[in-house]
């Protein structure tokens, strides 16, 4: 156990290997999305609420715990 692990530096001299952002530098040139996207979500038929499956009236509080 004399033996000390060896560590990478977090001082912050070394940059990361992957940049999960680096490709959206990219998309600068994009046109703007359609003006009327928030209308067509709000204007679609509100989704019917399913009926329950359960038949019970009450949660299960026992499950199979042993304290």
């Amino acid at each position: 156990m004399g033996r000390k692990k060896q560590r990478i530096s977090t001082e912050g001299g070394e940059s990361l290997t992957q940049n999960p952002f680096g490709a959206l530098e990219g998309l600068e040139g994009l046109p703007a999305g359609p003006e009327d996207s928030s209308k067509v979500e709000s204007s679609a038929a509100p989704a019917e609420v399913p009926e329950k499956t359960s038949k019970r009236g009450k949660k299960n509080t026992n499950r199979g715990r042993v304290d």
